[in-house]
């Protein structure tokens, strides 16, 4: 799952791909998100296949924006969850699911 939004970011890249990489809690304190950013979907893709095994040798890595967002104590947050409240946040407001 990710989310398909074009959004640019403070260093003035655009970015519209964004897929969450982690959803932590700290039990009745807070939820961290982090929330990684890519400049499209290709380059998740290129990522997936070289993890995989499916690419030999070295090669550069697509450039990504990480962030980590904390959010209030949410005993049922989940990976799905986690979409759905990113997805009211209002730079993702607007985001297509992919």
């Amino acid at each position: 799952m990710a989310l398909r939004k074009v959004i640019r970011k403070p260093n003035g890249l655009v970015f519209n791909y964004h897929r969450i990489a982690m959803v932590k809690i700290d039990t009745n304190q807070q939820c961290t998100i982090l929330v990684e950013s890519y400049l499209n979907e290709e380059g998740r893709e290129l990522e997936k296949a070289y993890a995989a095994g499916n690419i030999v040798g070295e090669i550069t890595l697509p450039y990504t924006l990480c962030n980590y967002i904390s959010t209030d104590y949410d005993a049922n947050m989940n990976i799905r969850n986690a979409y759905e409240w990113l997805k009211i946040q209002p730079e993702y407001v607007g985001a297509e699911d992919i």
